[in-house]
């Protein structure tokens, strides 16, 4: 989840926790914070999605890399060496069987390779007859079916975690705005209040970004302090 987002939504739960410690019976508050509570919940889900989602693309893309390289490596040469004997007697095969580039794009590399693997294997007798093992090709068909159902699975999630991302940075605009309604509620409430409306302005207050010493927040290049002390505010 983006730094921003986690800040707006860590002051979103604070003016949730501010408001039980100093309930209202307004029925506007009330109302506000309704929308509220249904907007936290919505992002607590989209966070698991978005979390669940990054963790199976990046588990699907670990497993996608090492398929590929046992491909590239144990099993495409021996079938590429066979393929181009077998050509010197098959011109209908002569040029097919090449091993695919290392930084060829993942389509490409399937693609060279399923084709590759469905010519040899229509053409079996021939290939074992040249010296194809065929465990190897067994081996071959099971490992490139697997690596197609990891590149689908890191689609997946990778579909699951942007989707999440976008769902998130709405909600999180809803629930800043939310929290504007009830920050001039409440400025109105607390008015005579010095203490509590200290609280509020601090339970409200989207904290950060933090930095480090001698670094200059982006926006301050000026020398200017954000309000509230040097936090950004909601709204």
């Amino acid at each position: 989840m983006l730094a921003g987002l986690r800040r707006t939504l860590a002051m979103g739960v604070r003016v949730w926790d501010f408001f039980q410690a100093h309930p209202s019976d307004e029925p506007g508050h009330k109302y506000v914070l309704g929308k509220l509570e249904e907007r936290l919940n919505r992002a607590d889900a989209l966070s698991v999605q978005q979390s669940t989602g990054l963790i199976k693309e990046r588990a699907a893309v670990a497993r996608r890399t090492e398929l590929r390289r046992r491909m590239s490596e144990e099993l495409l040469p021996h079938l590429v060496q066979v393929g181009q004997v077998v050509a010197e007697e098959s011109p209908d095969l002569a040029g097919k069987f090449r091993m695919p580039k290392l930084n060829a794009p993942l389509r490409v590399f399937r693609d060279t390779t399923r084709a590759m693997l469905d010519l040899a294997s229509a053409n079996r007798d021939r290939f074992v007859a040249k010296g194809l093992s065929q465990a190897l090709l067994d081996d071959l068909t099971v490992t490139l079916a697997e690596f197609e159902k990891a590149t689908v699975l890191a689609h997946e999630g990778r579909r699951d975690h942007v989707g999440a991302t976008a769902d998130l940075k709405q909600v999180t605009t809803e629930i800043a705005e939310l929290v504007g309604q009830l920050d001039a509620l409440n400025r109105y409430r607390f008015g005579k209040d010095t203490e509590l409306l200290a609280a509020w302005r601090s339970a409200r207050r989207v904290v950060g970004p933090f930095v480090s010493d001698g670094e200059v927040p982006k926006g301050q290049e000026d020398g200017s302090v954000p309000p509230e002390g040097g936090a950004a505010q909601a709204r």
